[in-house]
């Protein structure tokens, strides 16, 4: 039997398998690359994160240049209070502020806040003296003009001062 390539039924019959063809391979490769995007996501956090002290990373190295830097992970409730079975890295990591923020069911008694605690050597190069500095450092989110905007905010160990920022959008103008 011979298909009439120039019929309606054809070019619809076509067009349609190769959409179901194309959803396949794209939802299989999806499927595949799932470990490393979780992985990339990660990376991409602790190289943020580790940006609000102003410490230079790479995705290669960010696990290695976190685990050098960040010394502590305290996740807190809308209170302020630590919430001690979830006070550890992956947890502390996995939280995202971003999705809190958008969903609007979300009560603010079940949010969760992580807190990361960081120690950086400094070196003057004036007079050679090294001092060790403690950092806290909070993610954050806002609503900008065309969306919202996040990041880190760390500050110095007396909790006042702060020491540095590091923020990211996605339909912001710079």
């Amino acid at each position: 039997m011979a298909f009439n390539k120039d019929s309606n039924i054809f070019t619809f019959v076509f067009a349609i398998s190769m959409c179901v063809l194309v959803a396949g391979v794209l939802a299989g490769t999806f499927s595949m690359l799932q470990d490393d995007i979780k992985y990339n996501q990660s990376a991409k956090n602790m190289v943020d994160l580790l940006s609000a002290i102003e410490v230079e990373s790479s995705r290669e190295m960010a696990e290695i240049d976190f685990d050098k830097y960040i010394t502590g992970y305290v996740v807190l409730d809308s209170q302020g209070n630590k919430i001690d079975s979830l006070s550890n890295k992956t947890f502390a990591l996995t939280i995202d502020i971003k999705k809190q923020y958008r969903d609007k069911t979300l009560k603010l008694e079940d949010k969760k806040f992580p807190l990361f605690e960081a120690q950086k050597l400094i070196e003057d190069k004036e007079t050679g003296q090294k001092d060790t500095l403690n950092y806290y450092i909070a993610p954050l989110i806002g609503t900008g003009l065309w969306g919202p905007i996040w990041g880190f905010v760390s500050f110095n160990e007396d909790g006042n001062t702060v020491a540095g920022a590091s923020f990211d959008h996605k339909s912001e103008t710079p």
